[in-house]
């Protein structure tokens, strides 16, 4: 009887407490279940925000790598535009817009957009926006006449300017400045003219000239006749020679010589056609020749054709002679940068030869070579070399359309600031 009670009075009290910790159980798995599900609700998230994280370094990897891209570009040449349009590398792209600064003409403006995954792939591509300032200087030709290591003339150099932007040397398009001469020597008599220099006559001075970083102009720089200057100075920075870069084939390098008769650089030209081509990348109206050698002579009248209209760059290897009572480039609008000759030889005993009567409308570009410039030679463009030397009368009409023209390589790009936008 007494079991009896004893059941009676603990066994509800036990079903009792089962049930609650049934429900505590319950409880319990309920309540990390959730949080169990926020744990992978969380990992799932963080995974996302990983790899969107991921996606926008990527994106900002492929900017960077536009702005590289720029850079290259831009030494090629100082007026490069950028991309039309997203450029795609790897698995990703970058687009690029250059424009010039509207308060300094030698600073660009390069805007970059970095994507990740190409948007060609996937429009709703991860982007990144970088824009940078860059700062392009010391082009090539912004010189009418500069040797590396000396200038060594004999005779009376005539140097003035024009800009060819604004139409032929003619009328109040003669005796601009700047039309410069100088060397990056400091030797004595680094700049040595045996004879005058002066702008044509009836015009005032125009040109300055300078010896090399820390040279002094009274020791590095003789003019022995009349020297109808702005003034003698020493270079604030050295000017820089960079190497040429000719474009890779397809084509077969070989010579020309040409004497006499009437030639033109087209690429509808039967004869001079076939050794013209585009390089990559190139605008309409630029066009390429690579030549071994290259020889004009004879009375002849070389030209470049309608479907020029921007630039001809012309690749020597070999040796490079232009004498005689020749005609050489555009002779109705005197646009030098139509004719770009850059002389690539690079041996102990190369050298240049122009000279004897020879109207050039062009500029050269001879960084490992002596350019001998003889008597009776005009320019209506600019000559840069190693080693400037000549005899005779030289007239240079320095064209300013040159200085950081389109598709002509430029000596010098820093980078002056960029911002992540």
């Amino acid at each position: 009887m007494r079991m009896w009670q004893t059941i009676q009075r603990d066994v509800p009290q036990l079903l009792q407490r089962r049930g609650m910790v049934l429900i505590t159980s319950y409880l319990v798995v309920a309540v990390l279940l959730i949080l169990q599900s926020a744990y992978f609700t969380r990992i799932v998230e963080d995974h996302k925000l990983s790899l969107r994280h991921v996606q926008h370094v990527k994106a900002l990897h492929y900017a960077d790598a536009g702005l590289d891209r720029a850079f290259e570009e831009l030494r090629n040449d100082g007026n490069y535009p950028g991309t039309s349009g997203a450029i795609a590398l790897g698995t990703g792209a970058y687009d690029i817009d250059v424009t010039t600064h509207p308060a300094d003409s030698s600073l660009r403006i390069v805007d970059l957009i970095g994507y990740y995954p190409d948007p060609s792939a996937n429009p709703s591509a991860i982007t990144e926006r970088l824009q940078a300032l860059v700062r392009v200087d010391d082009d090539l030709f912004s010189w009418g006449m500069f040797g590396d290591d000396k200038v060594d003339m004999v005779g009376n150099i005539t140097l003035d300017g024009y800009n060819s932007n604004n139409g032929p040397y003619a009328g109040a398009n003669r005796g601009l400045a700047p039309a410069d001469l100088g060397t990056n020597s400091i030797a004595t008599r680094a700049v040595d003219i045996v004879g005058g220099l002066a702008p044509p006559a009836g015009f005032a001075a125009v040109t300055k000239v300078y010896c090399g970083v820390g040279g002094n102009p009274a020791t590095c720089i003789r003019i022995t006749g009349s020297a109808n200057i702005i003034g003698r100075f020493a270079l604030d920075e050295q000017k820089s020679f960079p190497t040429i870069l000719i474009p890779p084939p397809p084509y077969t390098p070989t010579d020309l010589p040409i004497t006499g008769g009437t030639w033109t650089f087209d690429p509808t030209d039967p004869v001079l056609g076939p050794r013209l081509f585009q390089a990559p990348n190139a605008a309409p109206g630029e066009y390429v020749a690579v030549l071994r050698n290259f020889a004009i002579s004879g009375n002849a009248v070389v030209r470049v054709g309608p479907n020029v209209s921007r630039k001809l760059i012309i690749y020597v290897q070999g040796a490079l002679a232009i004498s005689g009572t020749v005609v050489v480039g555009d002779n109705v609008t005197h646009k030098a940068p139509l004719f770009v000759v850059y002389h690539a030889q690079n041996t102990a005993n190369c050298s240049v030869s122009l000279g004897g009567g020879m109207i050039l409308y062009g500029a050269v570009y001879t960084p490992n070579c002596e350019a001998n410039i003889g008597g009776g030679a005009t320019f209506y463009g600019a000559a840069v070399g190693e080693t400037i030397t000549g005899n005779g009368t030289v007239v240079i009409h320095y064209d300013q359309a040159l200085d950081i023209t389109p598709g002509t390589a430029v000596s010098k790009v820093e980078l002056v600031t960029w911002t992540r936008q």
